[in-house]
């Protein structure tokens, strides 16, 4: 029997009865290559979410003495003498990637051969291994338009880390260039990074403000703290130059001790795995962040602490210094999931950490409920609704190889597809002819719109370019197929919102669970496509007389001020907190390793890290 890892049909011994390890593996624009093959499908591991919280909590762990062994490591390589946390920052959004990601194909492939033990598979030649550049480039290498060969590597080094080198049918090497996101960026600084370099030097500014708003309400947010504030460019501004890979500086990471058969696997794959801006480019690159903003700040302010490598190179080194980390929320899931990788990580490295609304019990203390600009200016005008015709339905998408563990499907994409199309399927005429169906960001190679069109007939899409908020002012009604941050949006603007989907598949956490229940009870959401489609049908010709029922508002209004809460002085409650994390870091602000009244040096070779 041969085992299908990836979408490669060309790479399948086709003689032969196959396994196919997940439904990513059946691109639906293949199906010509594989539809007539005798195929079968592996079981998924992650049909339980008890399975997912546990592997979760497992590769936390593994993550946790990792960066434990990897502190001490790159500390003696780089010359420095960073904390725990300053790698933590580093390395912890890739990390997170990397681990859940090996983890996930780890299990998959020994539950597939405890299921069928003569497996033989396809491998990718060694020598066709290669390393991403930084966080960014592992993201898009692992879930986009190269996401079969990139998997089939992370496949081909669990295979041959467990010894199954009988079980190799094929040895592969893909031709073409090498894949998009890993050419880094040009040496020389750009013209943004000299402006804001030059302004850093003259304002000295004492917060350095990441990625976190919207142009006009970063602007106010900025003019609020006068000269006290300074935006850091986007996280598109520059990255890390393209490197050689060094053997002598990688051979180390091989030597990391191991805990159990797992991690056995992963310490291996480090060697050639381990991003090109951490080691080889660190020095390069660190020196280069340093350059854009050379004064120490006292407060560091952002969401997105996993998409943007100068401000993790920056915060790292500032929080190590002293400065105060400052978080956002950024998604729905936050302080609703029941399993949050990325929640746990941004309030594990921050000082502070500000949500939409919530602030669950935590030990550190450091969540704190702050209202957001987001949840404030899209309030739905009660005038007009007769004009608004349209049923807006809002999609997801989910990478066809599994990158995280946490409160979703894992590896059950196929089925959200499956509800999607039969809630369109039980729709009556009415309701079709106003659809209008927004798909979500990054296709992932799942054929969404010629799917649900094959299964449906004729479907009208919006155009992915206009915003959804602009939608949302359309629509006499919205339908959400998932619980992230478009319902949030639409709670908070009082637009007739219907959500349907699997509970036992968006498991949510003990201290939201209350909100989910009322949201049940008041026909808001209903945890099947055909139960959700028929309510559609029975309030689409007025849906406000349902939705401005008295209980329904009290719902609303509830969920609202917990998980997504917008008030007219946002601003002020933001400056209050940054003024109030910049009094705590006054004192304890290191200008430069070692000397508290050196100024930040214009670095043209290492210094060496504090702390």
């Amino acid at each position: 029997m041969f085992l299908a890892t990836t979408a490669h049909p060309e790479w399948w011994d086709t003689s032969d009865e196959i396994l196919v390890l997940g439904s990513g593996c059946l691109r639906y624009d293949q199906r010509a290559q594989w539809s007539t093959l005798r195929y079968v499908m592996a079981p998924n591991p992650w049909g339980d979410p008890d399975a997912v919280k546990a592997a979760a909590a497992y590769c936390r762990e593994g993550i946790d003495r990792m960066i434990a062994e990897l502190t001490v490591m790159l500390n003696q390589l780089h010359g420095v003498t960073w904390s725990q946390r300053y790698w933590r920052i580093l390395l912890g959004p890739w990390l997170l990637y990397y681990v859940h990601a090996l983890y996930e194909r780890y299990v998959s492939l020994t539950r597939a051969v405890a299921s069928a033990p003569q497996l033989t598979t396809t491998v990718l030649d060694e020598a066709a291994y290669q390393p991403a550049l930084d966080t960014q480039a592992f993201s898009a290498l692992a879930v986009g338009a190269e996401a079969d060969g990139f998997n089939l590597q992370l496949y081909s080094q669990v295979i041959r880390g467990l010894g199954w080198t009988s079980r190799i049918w094929k040895v592969v090497r893909p031709n073409g260039p090498s894949p998009a996101g890993q050419d880094g960026s040009a040496t020389e600084p750009t013209r943004t990074e000299r402006l804001v370099s030059t302004l850093v030097r003259a304002v000295h500014p004492q917060v350095m403000v990441g990625p976190l708003l919207g142009r006009r309400d970063l602007a106010r947010l900025l003019a609020a703290l006068m000269t006290r504030g300074l935006a850091l460019p986007g996280p598109a501004s520059f990255r890390c130059e393209r490197q050689p890979m060094d053997p002598a500086m990688r051979e180390p990471l091989g030597r990391l001790p191991a805990w159990d058969a797992f991690s056995r696997v992963l310490i291996q794959t480090l060697p050639v795995n381990f991003p090109l801006t951490y080691l080889e480019g660190y020095r390069r690159f660190r020196a280069r962040c340093l350059r854009l903003w050379p004064q120490p700040p006292r407060v560091v302010a952002s969401m997105r602490w996993f998409a943007c490598e100068p401000l993790l190179f920056l915060a790292a080194e500032f929080g190590d210094r002293g400065a105060r980390l400052v978080g956002w929320q950024q998604g729905g899931g936050y302080g609703i999931y029941d399993v949050h990788p990325y929640e746990q990580h941004e309030v594990a490295v921050t000082d502070r950490w500000c949500s939409f609304g919530w602030a669950a019990p935590q030990p550190s203390g450091k969540v704190t409920a702050v209202p957001h600009p987001r949840f404030l200016s899209r309030r739905r005008s009660r005038r007009g609704h007769g004009r608004r015709r349209a049923i807006v339905l809002v999609t997801m998408s989910l990478p066809r190889y599994p990158m995280r563990f946490d409160s979703m499907p894992v590896g059950q994409f196929d089925r959200i597809l499956e509800c999607r199309q039969r809630w369109i399927q039980h729709l009556p005429d009415a309701c079709r002819e106003r659809l209008v169906v927004r798909l979500g960001p990054g296709g992932f190679g799942w054929c969404q719109r010629r799917r649900l069109m094959d299964a449906c007939g004729p479907v009208q899409f919006s155009d992915q370019t206009t915003p959804v908020q602009h939608l949302f002012g359309r629509a006499k009604l919205v339908v959400i197929e998932y619980p992230a941050t478009a319902y949030l949006e639409t709670m908070a603007a009082d637009i007739p919102t219907v959500c349907f989907w699997e509970p036992r598949y968006w498991r949510i956490r003990e201290e939201a669970a209350a909100y989910f229940e009322d949201f049940r009870r008041a026909g808001i959401l209903w945890g099947s496509p055909e139960a959700a489609a028929a309510h559609v049908e029975a309030i689409h010709d007025d849906p406000w007389r349902w939705w401005d029922s008295p209980e329904l508002q009290r719902v609303r209004r509830q969920f609202v001020r917990r998980h997504a809460w917008g008030e007219p002085d946002w601003l002020r409650r933001w400056v209050e907190v940054i003024r109030a994390e910049a009094v705590v870091s006054e004192r304890g602000v290191v200008s430069s390793p070692g000397d508290t009244a050196a100024a930040v040096p214009l670095l043209e070779e290492e210094p060496v890290g504090s702390r």
